[in-house]
């Protein structure tokens, strides 16, 4: 992890990344990411994961909507080998 963000960001935020455009077919946008950074207090060197009830996120939903995030949830991924 980059403990500093390069310059050149819009404002300092607690996550992001760079990316480099890639276009598919049609109107589809892919971004390839070169670099992630996220602010110290966030990340959890232990378990190599953001701390998502310290980050606090927002989701954009459409348009110019977006949504705070207030209920967290985790769902165990299905075991691959089971035949049901």
């Amino acid at each position: 992890m980059h403990r500093h963000p390069p310059g050149g960001s819009c404002a300092p935020a607690a996550v992001f990344h760079r990316c480099r455009l890639l276009r598919g077919p049609h109107s589809l946008v892919f971004g390839e990411i070169l670099t992630f950074y996220v602010r110290d207090d966030l990340y959890g060197p232990q378990t190599g994961r953001i701390d998502i009830h310290r980050l606090q996120p927002v989701g954009r939903l459409a348009g110019e909507m977006y949504t705070h995030v207030h209920d967290l949830f985790e769902l165990k991924r299905p075991d691959p080998t089971c035949a049901g």
